[in-house]
């Protein structure tokens, strides 16, 4: 079957170019000729000021990090990702696809993305072929002002996959329809076929080390790793490109693969970060996540972390976590909740695909 994939193809961002990778290749393990859609939306030339000026403090580390996901697009998606659309060229695909999937990310987060009508679907003309997977509001409830725009939007598609219960509760007041719970699509993939992609890939140092990754303002996460590095006698990586806490070495301009080579080879994963989490889950790295952070709430975290049974591991709500560092984690049960996830998803992509040809 021929599949288009509606997702942050272009974002800069290690967690958003994984899970397309996931979906994408599990997708064509499945035997489908699956394409993610290159859209370029009219907002991606526009930066703000604050932007403006960090991409010049960053222009050296930002060019690097483009070369390396400019790389990591042409060795794994190859030609499996369409010609650049604008927003007025969307039509075309309507005839080149069976199916569109939405997803996975915040794609109907409406405070990424500009809540734009293409991540909703709203280019194709055949209700029948539109689904979503595992896409995620990361809100405990979108806003009053947006409720009639999402419920239009939404209204429209088969069937709706979600990553969290607050999406589910979301789907079921703007629809009143049910939506299914999957994981992330960078879950999809087992620990052996992530290992495989970084082969060679090179790592912080070969000393034993912690690595902090954060994607909002960290509260107490970088002083934790400086206490457990400090007494574990580990040397410390911050992987970030903002500059703060320049008291630790700074891991800036990395590309997605550097990314998972440095979780792959920690001995602690310090993260605010959804995949920062579920890459030390994924790879069996002790990891310690902080989901509130200066700015917002990490309810995806939460989520996966409870699901996993590794919900004793938020620094936020367990002010006590640190003293874990010298238990041993129940990578068992996590991986077995994991692997049912995974089935459960396959079964999903299996169902949808049966639908679509029976019509």
């Amino acid at each position: 079957m021929r599949i288009g994939i509606v997702t942050f193809q272009r974002a800069l961002n290690h967690g958003a170019s994984l899970q397309m990778y996931g979906l994408y290749r599990t997708l064509k393990k499945m035997g489908h000729d699956v394409k993610v859609i290159d859209y370029i939306s009219d907002h991606q030339s526009k930066a703000t000021l604050k932007k403006k000026i960090a991409d010049t403090l960053n222009v050296a580390h930002d060019r690097r990090k483009a070369e390396q996901y400019r790389k990591f697009r042409e060795e794994f998606l190859g030609a499996d990702i369409t010609e650049p659309l604008a927003p007025d060229q969307l039509g075309v695909l309507n005839d080149r696809f069976d199916l569109f999937i939405a997803g996975s990310d915040q794609i109907w987060n409406n405070h990424i993305g500009f809540f734009e009508p293409f991540y909703f679907l709203c280019f194709v003309n055949d209700d029948r072929k539109k689904y979503s997977y595992a896409v995620s509001f990361n809100l405990k409830g979108v806003p009053e002002s947006k409720e009639a725009a999402y419920t239009e939007r939404l209204s429209s598609f088969m069937r709706f996959s979600v990553r969290e219960p607050d999406g589910v509760e979301a789907v079921k007041k703007l629809t009143g329809r049910d939506a299914e719970i999957h994981i992330d699509p960078s879950l999809l993939l087992n620990t052996d076929e992530w290992l495989s992609c970084i082969k060679g890939v090179e790592v912080p140092s070969t000393d034993k080390y912690i690595v902090i990754y954060t994607v909002g303002k960290p509260v107490a996460l970088v002083e934790k790793a400086k206490e457990l590095a400090k007494k574990k006698g580990l040397k410390l990586f911050y992987m970030s490109d903002f500059y703060g806490h320049l008291d630790v070495k700074h891991l800036r301009g990395r590309g997605p693969l550097e990314f998972l080579a440095a979780i792959a080879n920690a001995e602690y994963v310090f993260t605010n970060s959804f995949h920062g989490t579920a890459f030390s889950i994924n790879f069996h790295r002790p990891f310690f996540t902080e989901c509130q952070t200066q700015n917002r709430y990490n309810f995806r975290s939460e989520s996966l972390m409870r699901k996993c049974g590794l919900f004793d591991r938020d620094l936020s709500n367990n002010p006590d976590a640190l003293a874990l560092a010298d238990k041993p984690v129940d990578w068992e049960r996590a991986e077995a909740s994991l692997n049912e996830e995974r089935r459960r998803s396959a079964e999903y992509f299996e169902s949808i695909v049966s639908e679509v040809s029976s019509k």
